[in-house]
This record gives structure tokens, sequence and C-alpha cells, in this order.
């Protein structure tokens, strides 16, 4: 049984799409040690704000084939999936397609159904991950105003953390650097 895992970071200065890929390159060995896979990274347009989502054994192993990458482990959390089949998360070949990304907190624990409210407040869903304690849920949609997807989500009455425009970051995108 696998285990997904997001990691949400900040970075001071900010850190760019070619900086994403050298770390992976960097870090492959490691996650192979440790059974990791890197599905790919949502970067903020500004590139001070990067989600990366992993799949592994455990949220433990993960930690350690990040290795000496200094992060909040507060920030690293095991999640159940849900793809919505619209879109995926990670366009297969055009990175350039708009992506939102919607972070929720929640005082008390919430359930699996909070996935399927999340699938209804837009029909432009790529993905929502809700953290295995249920107090954290991320989303990923495909859509190109923070403003309107922020909107939705309050439509919806989802309290919203945070809503930012990402660039994916995707293996697919290692070949050009490795060939």
């Amino acid at each position: 049984m696998t285990t997904h895992v997001l990691l949400i970071r900040t970075f001071d200065p900010p850190v760019t799409v070619d900086r994403v890929l050298n770390a992976a390159i960097e870090k492959s060995w490691c996650f192979q040690l440790h059974r990791v896979g890197w599905h790919g990274s949502f970067l903020s347009a500004d590139g001070g704000r990067m989600c990366c989502w992993f799949e592994g054994p455990d949220r433990e192993s993960t930690r350690l084939a990040m290795g000496h990458d200094r992060f909040d482990p507060a920030n690293l959390w095991g999640c159940a999936t849900v793809e919505a089949g619209l879109v995926p998360p990670f366009p297969a070949a055009d990175t350039t397609s708009p992506r939102i990304f919607v972070e929720h907190e929640f005082a008390d624990p919430m359930g699996p159904e909070l996935l399927r409210t999340a699938e209804a407040t837009a029909s432009r869903l790529c993905g929502a991950f809700l953290s295995m304690h249920g107090r954290r849920m991320a989303c990923v949609y495909e859509a190109d105003d923070v403003e309107v997807v922020a909107a939705e989500q309050r439509a919806a009455g989802l309290p919203t953390t945070r809503t930012w425009a990402v660039q994916p970051v995707t293996p697919a995108m290692l070949r050009g650097k490795l060939g």
C-alpha cells in the first residue's frame, strides 16, 4: 500500500522551475532508496510558494527522501486524493495550462465527504487532497483567475486559507534536462 503525501513550502529568495527540476535530479537516488515517487509540483507564479506531491510507503519515507532540505514537518502531510477525471492535475504535455491551487485548514476534522463538496464547487477541479487527520485540504483547479476560484470556494462554504496561481512542474519536464 502506498501513501500520498503533500509538502507545502515557502522560499525566500524565490525558486525557479529550473531549480525545482535540478533538485528533483539531485534527489532522485534518495527517492529511489526510500521508494518515494514524485508526481510533480505546483510552483507559485512568483516562485515563493510550492506544493510537491509524492507517493511512497508512508509520510516518514518521504521526509527521509527529502534529506537535508529545510522545511517545517507540519507542512508534510499524508492525504487521500481525488483526481476528478475532468482534467488531470498535471497536464500531460502542456505545462502552460493555467492552474489555481487552493489551501484549506479546518478547526475540526473533516471527513471524505468534503472531497465531494470540493468536486461540486467547480467543473474545473483537477484534483483534491484531504489530509489523513482531516484538518487540511488542497485543491487544484484548471483556471486562470484566482479571484473567481476564491469566490466559488466562498460560495460553497469552504473556508479558504490561501488561493494562488501555479505552474505545474512535472517529471516529464526532466526529459529536457537529462537528454
